[in-house]
């Protein structure tokens, strides 16, 4: 008897099969739900503000971080989005605040001490610049590296 004859007269081989589909389809269908339609308002416009910030259209990312900002004023990664944007517009004053804001909220958070580090040095205060860039790199040692290009695909 060959290996395709008893697979097709073996019922616990046909029932494993079945099951295996069924929760292939159910993950998959369970997947695409709490990813693309259950996911949080706050987030679409987070990830919305993250790709246009990645596209350079940085009023459109404010706008976008900003929304989300609405639905949660607590988190440090929509602020830090808010703060770069900001920046990026050249309302440094906004920046500012918005970057003195997430550092307190998280003061373990090193992009915001980099970030802010960014900001100085654009202002061309230097000292303040490579105080804020020592402290984010005593919080995060391998923050110089930059994103994984995985994360940047992604």
């Amino acid at each position: 008897m060959s290996l395709k004859q008893i697979k097709s007269h073996d019922p616990i081989y046909s029932i494993l099969v079945r099951i295996s589909l069924l929760l292939f389809i159910l993950f998959t269908g369970w997947l695409i739900w709490e990813h693309f339609i259950n996911r949080p308002q706050e987030i679409k416009y987070y990830l919305s503000a993250n790709t246009a910030f990645k596209d350079k259209h940085y009023d459109t990312s404010l706008e976008q971080y900003l929304k989300a900002y609405e639905y949660n004023n607590e988190d440090v990664y929509i602020i830090e989005g808010i703060a770069r944007s900001y920046m990026q517009l050249d309302d440094f004053k906004n920046a500012e605040k918005y970057f003195n804001r997430a550092i307190k909220l998280d003061p373990e958070f090193a992009p915001s001490y980099a970030n802010l580090g960014v900001f100085y040095d654009r202002q061309k205060d230097y000292d303040n610049a490579i105080k804020f860039y020592e402290k984010a790199l005593s919080l995060d040692q391998e923050l110089y590296i930059g994103m994984h290009w995985i994360d940047r695909l992604l």
